[in-house]
């Protein structure tokens, strides 16, 4: 009797760690906060919960190109869902049908704006560089000698995008803070992808465009590297240093 009674416990537990272990596989990539994402959750919870040998219908799935992201595939995860960001593109990895953002995407921080409009000269952050004003405060006036970065959290779930503010010159995790969040939204596309403007709780009024060449096009170069004399000899896209831009005494 104590031998069964042991059996079936033992066995009891097996299952317990087995249906746990799954939920964590499942569940834990795709939380966000405490807030939950219902919709995205369930597509995201979806894909690593699926069965692998199973085909899947994509005869529903939406315009993936509109999107950036690959096609739904009938031996993907889940029915009538687009999968990964294209390359060079950002967002979370999926199968997802959320837009993944362009290759000249960026942040951008207005300093000690109450609204996002260029009023003085933005402090730019294109997504995949961690930026950083020179110490003088002449990029970033409200952090002198501070760093900021596009950072996509959650990236294997739901894929949030925050700016950060981070005191390392390399944006390391542990010396970041948010600064502004925004969820990927389902309903948009690369037609009308867009992010509200965030100015609660600082100084400085912060956004996140999908094409950053609108912003950049209203400004000249040089003005972005904050010191009269000083001409910019990169892009934002192309710069080596840490600055904005690259630049150079004229």
């Amino acid at each position: 009797y104590l031998f069964h009674f042991g059996q079936y416990r033992n066995d009891a537990m097996s299952r317990w760690n087995e249906r746990h272990a799954v939920q964590r596989r499942c569940y834990a990539p795709c939380r966000f906060g405490s807030i939950p994402a219902r919709a995205l959750v369930a597509a995201c919870v979806a894909a690593r919960c699926g069965r692998a040998d199973a085909l899947v219908d994509c005869s529903g799935s939406p315009d993936c190109s509109a999107l950036r992201r690959q096609p739904c595939s009938i031996r993907g995860d889940i029915s009538n869902t687009c999968g990964a960001c294209l390359p060079g593109t950002w967002g979370g990895r999926g199968p997802m049908n959320t837009v993944c953002l362009s290759q000249t995407a960026c942040g951008v921080i207005y300093p000690g704006e109450e609204t996002c409009s260029i009023a003085g000269v933005p402090f730019l952050l294109p997504l995949g560089r961690c930026v950083c004003d020179d110490g003088t405060g002449a990029m970033w006036p409200s952090a002198p000698g501070l760093c900021a970065q596009v950072y996509i959290k959650f990236p294997d779930g739901i894929g949030i995008y925050e700016v950060q503010q981070c005191t390392s010159r390399t944006c390391d995790q542990a010396t970041c803070t948010t600064m502004a969040s925004w969820m990927p939204n389902i309903s948009q596309t690369t037609e009308n992808v867009s992010f509200r403007c965030v100015t609660e709780g600082g100084s400085d009024a912060i956004e996140l465009v999908d094409n950053c060449d609108l912003i950049t096009d209203q400004l000249s170069p040089s003005a972005l590297c904050g010191h009269v004399g000083f001409v910019a000899t990169s892009t934002i896209w192309t710069a080596l240093g840490d600055t904005p831009v690259d630049c150079e005494l004229s």
